[in-house]
Protein backbone atom coordinates (compact mmCIF):
# COMPACT_ATOMS: atom_id res chain seq x y z
CA UNK A 1 0.00 0.00 0.00
CA UNK A 2 0.98 3.40 -0.70
CA UNK A 3 2.36 5.12 2.23
CA UNK A 4 2.58 2.29 4.15
CA UNK A 5 6.31 0.34 4.92
CA UNK A 6 7.13 -2.38 7.00
CA UNK A 7 9.60 -1.68 9.73
CA UNK A 8 11.50 -5.08 9.31
CA UNK A 9 14.61 -3.59 7.23
CA UNK A 10 15.29 -0.97 9.56
CA UNK A 11 19.26 -0.28 10.67
CA UNK A 12 20.50 1.48 13.42
CA UNK A 13 24.24 2.54 13.91
CA UNK A 14 25.84 4.17 16.44
CA UNK A 15 29.67 5.41 17.28
CA UNK A 16 30.60 2.60 15.01
CA UNK A 17 28.41 -0.37 16.34
CA UNK A 18 25.38 -1.50 15.16
CA UNK A 19 21.96 -2.05 16.71
CA UNK A 20 20.80 -5.41 15.66
CA UNK A 21 17.11 -7.39 16.07
CA UNK A 22 15.38 -3.99 16.30
CA UNK A 23 11.85 -5.10 17.96
CA UNK A 24 10.32 -1.33 17.61
CA UNK A 25 11.54 2.16 17.16
CA UNK A 26 9.71 5.57 17.84
CA UNK A 27 11.06 8.88 15.69
CA UNK A 28 9.93 12.20 17.71
CA UNK A 29 10.28 15.48 15.60
CA UNK A 30 8.52 18.30 16.78
CA UNK A 31 8.32 21.84 16.37
CA UNK A 32 10.49 24.67 18.82
CA UNK A 33 8.96 27.91 19.48
CA UNK A 34 6.07 29.36 18.33
CA UNK A 35 5.23 32.87 17.30
CA UNK A 36 2.35 34.90 16.49
CA UNK A 37 2.39 35.76 12.83
CA UNK A 38 -0.85 37.52 12.86
CA UNK A 39 -1.28 40.72 10.69
CA UNK A 40 -2.93 43.16 8.60
CA UNK A 41 -3.63 40.54 5.57
CA UNK A 42 -4.72 37.76 7.81
CA UNK A 43 -7.96 36.32 7.05
CA UNK A 44 -10.99 38.04 8.63
CA UNK A 45 -13.94 35.40 9.21
CA UNK A 46 -17.73 36.89 9.42
CA UNK A 47 -18.89 40.58 9.49
CA UNK A 48 -19.80 43.37 11.12
CA UNK A 49 -19.99 43.00 15.35
CA UNK A 50 -19.68 38.56 14.48
CA UNK A 51 -16.34 39.20 12.52
CA UNK A 52 -13.51 37.90 13.97
CA UNK A 53 -9.28 37.75 12.68
CA UNK A 54 -7.71 34.19 12.13
CA UNK A 55 -4.81 34.08 14.42
CA UNK A 56 -1.87 32.87 12.53
CA UNK A 57 1.26 31.37 13.86
CA UNK A 58 4.85 30.42 12.81
CA UNK A 59 7.30 28.74 14.06
CA UNK A 60 11.08 29.62 14.98
CA UNK A 61 13.13 26.63 14.68
CA UNK A 62 12.55 22.90 15.10
CA UNK A 63 13.58 20.87 17.92
CA UNK A 64 15.83 18.05 16.93
CA UNK A 65 14.34 14.53 17.02
CA UNK A 66 14.39 11.89 19.65
CA UNK A 67 15.04 7.94 18.12
CA UNK A 68 13.61 5.69 20.88
CA UNK A 69 14.90 1.94 20.17
CA UNK A 70 13.67 -1.91 21.66
CA UNK A 71 15.70 -4.53 20.84
CA UNK A 72 16.70 -7.77 21.72
CA UNK A 73 20.27 -8.25 23.61
CA UNK A 74 22.34 -6.15 24.14
CA UNK A 75 22.93 -2.69 22.63
CA UNK A 76 27.27 -3.36 22.31
CA UNK A 77 27.22 -0.37 25.13
CA UNK A 78 27.21 -0.25 28.69
CA UNK A 79 25.18 1.69 31.06
CA UNK A 80 28.42 3.84 32.19
CA UNK A 81 28.27 5.40 28.51
CA UNK A 82 24.74 7.29 28.49
CA UNK A 83 25.26 11.01 27.67
CA UNK A 84 27.99 10.14 25.09
CA UNK A 85 27.90 11.40 22.04
CA UNK A 86 28.50 9.75 18.10
CA UNK A 87 27.59 9.51 15.08
CA UNK A 88 23.84 7.74 14.35
CA UNK A 89 22.46 6.57 11.28
CA UNK A 90 18.92 5.56 11.22
CA UNK A 91 17.61 3.89 8.12
CA UNK A 92 13.68 2.90 7.86
CA UNK A 93 11.51 2.79 4.48
CA UNK A 94 10.12 6.09 4.51
CA UNK A 95 12.52 7.38 7.09
CA UNK A 96 16.36 8.46 7.30
CA UNK A 97 17.97 10.64 10.10
CA UNK A 98 21.86 10.71 10.53
CA UNK A 99 24.14 12.98 12.53
CA UNK A 100 25.17 13.30 16.29
CA UNK A 101 23.17 11.87 18.82
CA UNK A 102 23.64 11.67 22.45
CA UNK A 103 22.97 8.18 24.79
CA UNK A 104 20.55 9.61 26.55
CA UNK A 105 18.63 6.59 28.35
CA UNK A 106 19.71 2.77 28.10
CA UNK A 107 18.07 -0.16 29.74
CA UNK A 108 18.66 -3.52 29.63
CA UNK A 109 16.98 -6.75 31.16
CA UNK A 110 16.81 -10.68 30.82
CA UNK A 111 14.60 -13.27 32.57
CA UNK A 112 15.74 -16.93 32.38
CA UNK A 113 14.55 -18.90 29.64
CA UNK A 114 14.42 -15.94 27.27
CA UNK A 115 15.83 -13.67 25.05
CA UNK A 116 17.31 -10.37 27.20
CA UNK A 117 15.81 -7.15 25.97
CA UNK A 118 17.06 -3.50 26.03
CA UNK A 119 16.09 -0.31 25.43
CA UNK A 120 17.76 2.89 24.25
CA UNK A 121 16.49 6.35 23.79
CA UNK A 122 18.87 9.09 21.26
CA UNK A 123 18.80 12.59 21.24
CA UNK A 124 20.14 14.23 18.19
CA UNK A 125 22.19 17.09 19.18
CA UNK A 126 21.54 19.39 15.92
CA UNK A 127 24.78 19.10 14.06
CA UNK A 128 23.25 17.23 10.79
CA UNK A 129 25.53 15.38 8.63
Amino acid sequence: MPGHYSSHPTTVTFAGSNIGYLTDYDVDAQAGQLYDSTNITSLVIGTGLSARVLRQVDCTSIEPPTISLRFWGPLGRTAYEVGMKGLIEFTSPGDYLTGEAILVSWKHAGRKGQWSTGEATFKLTGHLE
